[in-house]
């Protein structure tokens, strides 16, 4: 009789068995939610860690570059008067641009970033006299040129003839395709770059888009600073059965592009966007901001931006969690919290650090706004570098 008491005592009773079923199925749930989580986070970081390295490759190849990179002493090109190809007239340092190489195509040019505010690439296949930068927005392709293409000539047998090293005719192309990583069948990473003007010797003088002697000395010395950005390849890009992703990007029959977005510039994630017919690339965008004011304190915080344009569909995507911004004077910036800024019409982020309280001042626009640029897509990684093509005087 014992015996038998022992037994039933040792047993569950259904209810407990419901219970027991109910805490397990309970932590099951919490287990689920928290790892779509942590493989995000682990992805990110993964991200962050790959995409660093390709920033630096991407850095080594622009730095490395022999077109972008030559000097115009490199082409025996000779500043006296009256001497070709330099000079057009009588006017010493007038400058024809069909026949600038490199990085010079852009700093000699005085209406080109004039102000120093990062140059955002033309969209169009071709660059013009104003903006010699263009970027194809059916394919990604840069080029860095001319509108007429820039010739590249030096003295053979007393008389200026193409330099047969072959600079090539129409511009310097930086292709999507060179712009993959890994350069393999499945990339997973696309780079891009912005430059802007870096005043680094004699003050600029004379009025904007004035080609003559008083100013144009004072260009040919300048440098030019480069941001790259590198973004994760959309992940909604489908590829044919035993086909790859590069083929369908970059390919003889591509009809995607690495990272696509709408008509309002918001990303689509499928290699596509536009009007869903022609692809259209996702280039860098220009953001407005004032900083913040302290709610507690009413003091100007430099750590606070309310971002505010110019395209309202952009403030979701630059008030993002690890967003990161550039601003004019090559600074990147990290946005580490989302807040209420209290007003529909902008977004409130805060930085990992703070800005420049002078930046108004230091980096001035056109318009009068303060701007920064960034990727809609929350970029992998970002490198700002400088370098100078030379002066050839």
């Amino acid at each position: 009789m014992s015996s038998a008491r022992n037994r039933v005592r040792g047993g569950f009773s259904l209810i407990e068995v419901l219970i027991g079923i109910l805490v397990l199925a309970l932590g099951l749930v919490g287990l689920a939610a928290v790892f779509p989580t942590v493989v995000r986070q682990q992805q990110v970081a993964a991200d962050q860690s790959q995409g660093v390295s390709v920033a630096r490759s991407a850095v080594a190849m622009m730095k490395k570059h022999a077109e972008l990179n030559r000097t115009l002493s490199d082409a025996n090109y000779l500043e006296t008067t009256n001497s070709p190809p330099l000079t057009t007239d009588t006017l010493d340092d007038t400058i024809d641009l069909q026949r600038l190489v490199g990085w010079s195509v852009l700093t000699w040019n005085d209406q080109w970033s004039l102000d120093g505010s990062w140059d955002l690439p033309y969209e169009g296949v071709a660059p013009t006299a104003s903006d010699p930068i263009s970027i194809d927005p059916a394919t990604g392709n840069c080029i860095i040129g001319s509108a007429a293409g820039f010739y590249v000539q030096q003295v053979i047998n007393g008389a200026f003839q193409d330099d047969p090293r072959k600079i090539r005719t129409g511009g310097i192309a930086i292709r999507t395709a060179d712009r993959l990583m890994p350069n393999a069948e499945t990339p997973r990473f696309v780079w891009d770059f912005v430059v802007r003007r870096e005043d680094l010797g004699e003050r600029h003088s004379g009025a904007p888009g004035v080609v003559n002697l008083s100013n144009m000395r004072t260009y040919r010395d300048d440098g030019v600073q480069v941001v790259v950005f590198v973004r994760r390849i959309d992940p909604g890009i489908r590829v044919p059965v035993n086909g790859f992703l590069r083929n369908v990007i970059v390919g003889a029959g591509a009809n995607r592009v690495p990272v696509a977005a709408t008509t309002t510039n918001v990303p689509s994630l499928d290699g596509l966007g536009g009007n869903g017919g022609v692809p259209r690339y996702s280039i860098v965008q220009p953001l407005e901001f004032v900083f913040g004011t302290d709610p507690v304190s009413a003091q100007v915080r430099y750590d606070l931006l309310d971002l505010n344009g110019p395209e309202a569909a952009m403030l979701p995507y630059a008030a993002q969690i690890g967003q990161r911004f550039v601003d004019h004077l090559g600074g990147v910036h990290k946005v580490v919290e989302v807040l209420d800024s209290g007003n529909a019409a902008t977004r409130r982020v805060r930085l990992e650090s703070p800005m420049r309280a002078d930046y108004s001042v230091v980096a001035p626009q056109p318009n009068g706004a303060m701007e920064l640029i960034f990727t809609p897509q929350i970029p992998a990684s970002v490198e700002v570098f400088s370098t100078s093509p030379g002066d050839p005087s």
